[in-house]
């Protein structure tokens, strides 16, 4: 850790929140994979009816869902202990912040074009997905018509 401080930023987590990180994730698989699970495996022996008629398809089709939404929540978390981790640097910046110790300021290179088209691509994508999810909003929410 104490080496690791003085590297540039590489990762997302931190060292510090990473085993915290790796726990937190873990209960959250298990609180939702585990439950929904047996939800279904309760459905699928009860009542059979309600899930339809038991096949690959719509078991593949229920795990892809269960995935898809684990891999919401997994995003989530991972978002709220990315700002955690950048809230706790800042506060440490700013305690830490004397002027004497400021690098010499280096000329910043160019952006490649290639980097720029890149961008402006993306960002072009981006907006019209965001301008159907209007129209169709199951492409965000993950629902069926």
């Amino acid at each position: 850790m104490v080496a690791g401080a003085y590297l540039p930023k590489q990762s997302l987590i931190g060292p510090v929140l990473f085993p915290s990180y790796k726990l937190t994730l873990k209960i959250a698989g298990l609180c939702y994979c585990i439950p929904w699970l047996l939800v279904w495996i309760g459905f699928l022996i009860f009542d059979p009816s309600r899930l339809g008629a038991p096949s690959v398809s719509s078991l593949l089709h229920s795990l892809v869902r269960c995935g898809r939404r684990f891999g919401r929540s997994c995003g989530a978390v991972t978002f709220v202990f990315a700002i955690f981790d950048r809230a706790a640097m800042r506060e440490k910046l700013l305690r830490d912040w004397e002027p004497r110790k400021l690098p010499k300021v280096r000329i910043a290179q160019q952006k490649r074009r290639r980097d720029a088209i890149a961008g402006i691509v993306f960002g072009v994508f981006g907006l019209i997905w965001l301008l159907q999810c209007q129209i169709s909003p199951f492409l965000f929410l993950d629902q069926e018509r």
